[in-house]
């Protein structure tokens, strides 16, 4: 197998795990977990998870300073904050829709990134790849058939989501090419992000004893729940994503990420019933369509060369 093609089947499962976010957040409601514990959750499992496993595997990874150390500051604390901000007042008067299509846009922008930062060149393939999955996304979002007002003020804030998130994956890559690990680097990131959680939202004390709470009263299937949120849509879903970035252009790893509404669409007909029409179902075709096209196109090329 070439690096190109593990790098996009890492990107595959990266894309897919975070698509089983939503049903996850769902199923703890449900279970009465308060949402700002669900907000601490995620980068608690992630930060401790991956500091066990640098701890067993080589502590040396944790000495990060100078520039690649900033970057990952940046990451935990700005860009996390940053994107919470654009989101919560993205949807105040913003479709969910848009606002999620205007978040993939990242890919749009991405590839101005690589190619300033890292060289990484335009390619027809590349600009084909992400028209087709924009498009596709929209229709699995059901994009074009939003309606009602929306408040300009919302507008910029969504706009601005795209921005972010280019920045914090940019910045990641940045530091992956300084010679950090990717287990370092989703250690960094998630305990800066949760102190900076612990400090303003909630504590530590106050998460665990909410998910004990959770855990006690919902029995077995309450503590499968978390644990299936700590493990798809955070550590399987950001390990194979570092790891995908060491492999082909950040680039393709966002396009990638179109799987997310494809696989929530898909999860929400099974477990929720909710209705998928055809101009979703064709997006799903789209999407994944986009993703072979790629997996053909640079298969066609050097095999264990990024595609630049």
């Amino acid at each position: 197998m070439s690096l190109k093609t593990k790098g996009i089947i890492l990107g595959v499962i990266s894309g897919m795990s975070w698509g089983t976010y939503g049903v996850f957040i769902t199923w703890l409601g449900d279970f009465g977990m308060d949402p700002m514990t669900v907000v601490a959750l995620a980068p608690t499992v992630m930060w401790v998870f991956f500091l066990i496993k640098i701890l067993i595997k080589d502590k040396s990874m944790l000495k990060v300073k100078g520039k690649p150390l900033v970057a990952l500051l940046i990451q935990g604390i700005a860009i996390v904050n940053l994107m919470n901000i654009c989101y919560v007042n993205a949807l105040e008067t913003v479709p969910v829709g848009i606002v999620s299509i205007c978040a993939f846009c990242n890919v749009i922008i991405m590839m101005f990134t690589m190619k300033i930062f890292f060289s990484y060149k335009f390619t027809s393939h590349k600009i084909i790849a992400i028209i087709v999955a924009v498009i596709g996304v929209c229709l699995v979002l059901q994009v074009f058939s939003e309606s009602g007002a929306i408040g300009l003020s919302g507008i910029g804030w969504a706009l601005a989501i795209p921005f972010v998130l280019a920045t914090g994956y940019t910045l990641q890559k940045y530091v992956l090419v300084k010679g950090i690990d990717g287990d370092a680097i989703l250690f960094y990131i998630n305990f800066f992000a949760a102190i900076t959680i612990y400090i303003s939202q909630v504590s530590p004390v106050a998460m665990v004893q909410d998910i004990a709470s959770v855990v006690s009263l919902g029995g077995g299937p309450a503590f499968l729940v978390v644990l299936g949120f700590a493990a798809i849509p955070q550590v399987i879903c950001f390990y194979t994503f570092i790891k995908a970035y060491q492999y082909i252009d950040p680039t393709y790893v966002s396009v990638c990420y179109g799987l997310d509404p494809v696989v929530a669409s898909v999860l929400g007909l099974l477990i929720f019933q909710q209705f998928m029409g055809v101009p979703q179902v064709f997006g799903i075709i789209l999407v994944i369509a986009a993703i072979l096209f790629i997996q053909w196109r640079e298969g066609k090329e050097a095999p264990d060369q990024l595609s630049a």
